[in-house]
């Protein structure tokens, strides 16, 4: 099996300023980490922005109500 290419921080910065934004779709299940998934990626605390189908954000307390 072969190594997974990388990509140098350089190149990386050049992409995400030439793209500008990016949308990542993550399905589990409750309480399976998905949102610490996505934290750990994005190397942050903050809480992912959601939104519904139509486009509309969903505020995160709405969801654990």
């Amino acid at each position: 099996m072969g190594s997974i290419p990388r990509m140098g921080p350089a190149i990386a910065r050049e992409h995400f300023d030439r793209i500008g934004r990016f949308r990542v779709l993550v399905i589990g299940r409750s309480n399976a980490g998905k949102t610490t998934l996505l934290q750990r990626i994005c190397n942050t605390t903050e809480l992912p922005e959601v939104f519904n189908p139509d486009g509309t954000e969903v505020w995160l307390y709405c969801l654990t109500s």
